[in-house]
């Protein structure tokens, strides 16, 4: 028995010294013999890997030359395991680009795989192979237990999903959001999750401004909405590398609850979210990204005008809709509006918040220039109604290096529109540079504005101030100064307010350029329609060729500036004074208005005064100033009445002038032969009148300021007396005379002198013949 467990031993031996002397080559061998492994050696000694590498059945290892390791001396176990793959992958095998291999680096729960990935990954340009960080210079180097492929690089173990992100510049924006919303934390420290990452220029170009405001504020529950939004680009059930996707269409579902669409064709291309993945498999140690070209909004994110308004920094004016109970203008509302929100920096607490905002859609190209839109806010000012805004297009041009570009910039109200109109849904938001301003009191508008300043003096002078302030949705025609002044002596009747007459008429016309109703621009057409004005008397309106006239009897006025708001109702400017039909301006009356005492006293003595108070017949009166009497005996007129009567008939007409005419003749009421004619001045800025017939160079009298009466009658001021022409001119007529002797004696003596002149040189001049 003893002889047959020696032959068992002795066959023991001999089938070991059998093995020995067939001579394994391992991965070790191969690092030994080659020197350029020897800093490999010493890291894998140190991090006590170099004694399993002779147990792994199969292997390959990644294995760096010296040089790798000389500006890279931080080697750990986890590092060197990274360079050894579970399975033996040969060479031709790594000219796949993009392939995925499994390392012998187990990461645990933090990827839940066989074992950290790294990645092989071919340069377009040069062929090159390179897994991780290093170039593959030398393939297969074959030992019995694997293979050894030759690197320039110690390969960089992957870090957590967060560091990933922040390291890649064109990633920060979404990083920046991820922190926000504090899932950098979770990012860093969490397992198995899968990234879909979208670039900074995916999010500018796809989330406008406003909405990346938005999302990254408070307001309106913008960081609620971020949430939604960040935790639909992750995905934490396991660790999503895309050789996991088959060909064709997937849904994952993300951490945030709806499914995110995944699309593989069989090139491994690949599109999330309707976007291509330009980087596939970012490696972490606790998952992978992919880079997408495409935000991936959930549909729980919606958009709306409340929101867009918190983007475009209009907070402010968002609590205050909120605090008022106006939301439904902002949110949820199946009506379209226009909102006007002014910018945070320039709201205060003086906002009407309903004047800033509009019923329906206005689009730029819909809004012109003038015209009135009408506002959500209802006053008791316009009985009730929808005060209005009136827009405003003004060409600016902005210096843009070295030249100048022309734009249009839209205002409300005279308040700039800041920025682009923004659309959401069916409503239109418009960013104010300064809150909006209702339209101001009557009283104040036209005490401020200069062309309505004559209005607001003729309204105090006649006492009607809180007559027109207390009025309520009314239309104001409101003649222009200019206006006022073409009424010449009118006018100057009218300022007589200490006369019971001129009173009562100014109060008259005044009242008749208040029309008892809101009237705007937009309203009237070119059907003419009658309105009642607070006088009383009717008053047409219409509009003609885009112009708009207003007219009551033969009296017609264009307006010139149409739509100028107030609290309680609307002005319109006009070119002309609209007088009631019924106002009587007599001579008398224009007389009242006029300094001419002296004249009046002369037609008195004259027992003409009949003639200028009130006739029937239309007379045209030439009234003197009081200066154009003190080179005439007034006292010798009035107490010839016959002389005063011919002197003060030269300066009647006996007919309507409806306008004055160059070289018009007009006949006066002291004969047939007294005729007097009308001139223009050299220059045509005014008009002279002389008497027919007669020689002088100084009896030309200026017309000046004049004024019509009811029946087409007028009285002119003028510059000088008329003189009849046989009529005696204490002096005047003699200094005429005198002035035109003189004149003939100058010529006659120059004649003279020429003619003597003349001989003189021809005497001088003459040669007598010789015999």
């Amino acid at each position: 028995m003893s002889l047959i467990r020696i032959l068992l031993l002795l066959l023991l031996v001999l089938a070991l010294l059998s093995s020995l002397s067939v001579a394994k080559k391992t991965i070790t061998d191969i690092l030994y013999e080659d020197t350029r492994f020897s800093n490999l050696v010493r890291a894998l000694q140190r991090t006590r890997v170099l004694h399993e590498i002779n147990r792994y059945e199969t292997a390959t290892l990644f294995a760096p030359v010296n040089e790798a390791f000389k500006d890279d001396p931080l080697m750990t176990r986890e590092r060197m395991l990274y360079h050894f793959l579970i399975e033996e992958i040969k060479g031709e095998e790594l000219k796949k680009n993009g392939l995925l291999l499994n390392t012998r680096l187990n990461m645990g729960e933090k990827l839940d795989t066989l074992g950290q990935k790294v990645k092989v990954e071919i340069e377009s340009d040069s062929n090159d192979i390179y897994v991780g960080n290093g170039k593959i210079t030398e393939f297969d180097k074959n030992a019995d237990n694997g293979i050894v492929h030759v690197i320039t690089q110690v390969l960089e173990t992957p870090v957590d999903l967060y560091t990933t992100l922040t390291s890649m510049d064109q990633l920060s924006v979404f990083s920046e959001y991820l922190r926000i919303r504090k899932l950098d934390d979770y990012l860093s420290n969490g397992n198995h999750i899968t990234v879909f990452a979208p670039t900074n220029d995916v999010i500018k170009n796809q989330l406008k401004h406003y909405e990346r405001d938005y999302l990254t504020g408070e307001c309106g529950g913008g960081l609620k909405d971020l949430d939604l939004w960040a935790n639909y680009h992750l995905h934490n059930d396991r660790v999503l590398y895309s050789d996991l996707f088959e060909n064709g269409n997937t849904n994952v579902t993300t951490i945030q609850g709806e499914p995110i669409e995944v699309e593989k064709d069989e090139q491994g291309n690949m599109r999330i979210a309707g976007g291509v993945v330009t980087f596939i498999d970012l490696l972490a140690e606790n998952g992978v990204i992919h880079v997408i070209t495409n935000v991936a909004n959930p549909k729980a994110l919606k958009f709306t005008t409340h929101k867009y308004l918190c983007g475009l920094k209009a907070t402010k004016f968002v609590a205050s809709i909120i605090k008022h109970g106006l939301t439904h203008y902002i949110e949820g509302s199946n009506t379209s509006y226009t909102i006007l929100a002014p910018i945070d920096n320039n709201l205060d607490k003086s906002l009407n918040l309903e004047y800033h905002i509009l019923k329906g859609k206005y689009l730029p190209s819909e809004l012109e220039d003038g015209m009135t839109v009408q506002t959500e806010f209802r006053t008791e000012e316009i009985r009730n109604r929808k005060q209005r805004a009136v827009v405003n297009l003004v060409q600016k041009l902005d210096n843009n290096g070295d030249e100048s570009v022309q734009r249009t910039e839209i205002q409300f109200n005279e308040i700039s529109v800041v920025g682009e109109p923004v659309e959401i849904g069916n409503d239109i938001i418009y960013i104010l540079s300064d809150i909006l301003p209702t339209p101001q009191p009557i009283i104040n508008l036209l005490k401020d504005e200069k062309p309505l300043a004559s209005m607001y003096t003729y309204i105090t002078i006649n006492n009607i101030v809180q007559k027109v302030r207390s009025a309520k949705g009314i239309t104001m025609i409101v003649p222009s100064s200019e206006a006022f002044s073409q009424l010449g002596l009118v006018n100057d009747y009218f300022l007589k307010q200490d006369n019971h007459d001129a009173k009562a008429d100014l109060s008259s016309v005044l009242l008749h350029h208040i029309i008892d109703e809101t009237i705007y621009g937009e309203d009237i057409t070119e059907v003419e329609k009658t309105y009642h004005t607070m006088g009383g008397d009717p008053i047409k309106v219409y509009k003609k060729d885009n112009d708009i006239f207003f007219s009551s009897a033969n009296n017609t006025s264009k307006v010139s500036r149409k739509d100028w708001l107030i609290s309680t109702g609307v002005i319109h400017v006009l070119d002309k004074v609209i007088l009631p039909p019924s106002l009587h301006i007599t001579l008398g009356k224009l007389f009242k208005g006029l300094n001419a005492q002296t004249f009046l006293d002369i037609v008195k003595a004259a027992n003409l005064t009949d003639l200028v108070q009130d006739p029937l017949e239309p007379y045209t009166i030439l009234a003197p100033t009081e200066s154009a009497f003190k080179k005439i005996n007034v006292t010798k007129l009035l107490a010839d009445p016959e002389l005063a009567s011919r002197w003060a008939r030269l300066h009647i007409i006996p007919q309507r002038l409806d306008e004055l005419k160059n070289d018009e003749e007009v006949p006066t009421l002291l004969s047939n032969d007294a005729i007097l004619v009308i001139k223009k001045a050299l220059g045509g800025r005014y008009y002279n009148v002389e008497v027919k017939g007669y020689w002088s160079f100084r009896e030309k009298a200026r017309l000046l300021s004049g004024g019509k009466t009811w029946n087409g009658g007028a009285v002119y001021e003028i510059d000088k007396v008329l003189l009849p022409e046989h009529v005696q001119q204490i002096g005047r007529t003699f200094s005429d005379i005198t002035m035109g002797f003189v004149l003939f004696g100058f010529i006659a003596m120059i004649g003279i002198y020429s003619w003597h002149f003349w001989i003189v040189w021809k005497r001088q001049g003459y040669q007598p013949i010789e015999s």
